[in-house]
C-alpha cells in the first residue's frame, strides 16, 4: 500500500481573499452582460421563442441563434473580459448565469476565415462547454496525419485527451468555444443556487512558481458559515 503524506492548513472563513461570494443573475428579454476581467459566466438557462432567431452580439461580432441550435440545457461559459448583448424580436429571452472569478476557463472566438489552434500535451485532457454559433471543431492526434470533425450539436460536449491539436477554423458564421483542462479542477455551482438560503462562498486555490504570477488551479463553492473554519490536505 503507498504511503500518503498530508500537509494540512487551516482556513479561516473570514479570508476573503480566497473566497467569493457566488451569485446568479437572470435577464427577462434580454439584455448586456459585461464580463470582467479574470471572471467568467456560467449560462445555466436559456429559452427563447424558437420561432424566432436569437441575436447574440459578442464583442461586436453577431452570431444568429436559430431553434436548431437549441443546447438543450448544456452549461455555456464566457471567459473575460468580453461584452454579451442579448435581443430577440419578441423579447422572449430568459437567461440565468451565475459569475467566477479566477477560474481556469478560456474562451476563444474565431471569425469566419480564420483559424485558431491549440495544442493538448500528453496525458492532459481537454473538456469544452457547448458552443456559441458555428460548430466548426477538428481534432489531430499527434499519430495521424487527418483532422477529426467534431459532428453533435446536442447537449454533449467533447472532451478529448491528449497529444494532438485542437483547430477551430469557421466558413460560415463566427465559432465561439469555451474549455478548460480537466486537471485544473472546476467544481460548478450547485443547480437552484439562487433559493440556497445559506450565502455561498466560491473558494480558489492558486499555484505559483515565483510568488508573483499566479495561475488558478481550482475552484469550489461552498456554504459560508461564519463560525466554521476549514482546513485544505495537500497529499502526495
Amino acid at each position: 500500500m503507498q504511503n500518503m503524506k498530508s500537509v494540512s492548513l487551516l482556513l479561516c472563513s473570514s479570508l476573503l481573499f480566497i473566497t467569493n461570494a457566488v451569485r446568479a443573475e437572470t435577464l427577462f428579454g434580454g439584455g448586456i452582460i459585461t464580463v470582467a476581467t479574470n471572471e467568467t459566466i456560467l449560462v445555466t438557462t436559456l429559452n427563447w421563442n424558437f420561432n424566432v432567431p436569437l441575436m447574440v452580439n459578442l464583442d461586436g461580432i453577431d452570431i444568429t441563434l436559430s431553434g436548431a441550435w437549441y443546447y438543450g440545457g448544456s452549461v455555456l461559459a464566457i471567459t473575460g473580459p468580453r461584452k454579451l448583448s442579448v435581443t430577440n424580436p419578441q423579447g422572449g429571452v430568459i437567461l440565468t448565469f451565475q459569475r467566477l472569478t479566477n477560474s481556469p476557463v478560456q474562451t476563444i472566438m474565431t471569425g469566419v476565415g480564420t483559424t485558431n489552434v491549440f495544442n493538448v500535451p500528453n496525458g492532459k485532457t481537454v473538456q469544452f462547454f457547448h458552443f456559441l454559433g458555428e460548430r466548426s471543431l477538428w481534432f489531430q492526434p499527434n499519430s495521424s496525419t487527418n483532422w477529426f470533425q467534431w459532428y453533435s450539436d446536442d447537449a454533449g460536449t467533447p472532451s478529448v485527451s491528449g497529444p494532438l491539436m485542437v483547430r477551430i477554423s469557421p466558413s460560415s458564421g463566427p465559432a465561439v468555444w469555451s474549455y478548460y483542462f480537466t486537471d485544473d479542477v472546476v467544481q460548478f455551482p450547485p443547480n437552484g443556487l439562487v433559493t440556497v438560503p445559506a450565502p455561498v462562498l466560491q473558494v480558489n486555490i492558486e499555484k505559483s512558481y515565483n510568488l508573483t504570477n499566479w495561475i488558478p488551479t481550482a475552484t469550489f463553492h461552498t456554504e459560508a458559515e461564519a463560525e466554521a473554519f476549514y482546513r485544505l490536505r495537500m497529499l502526495k
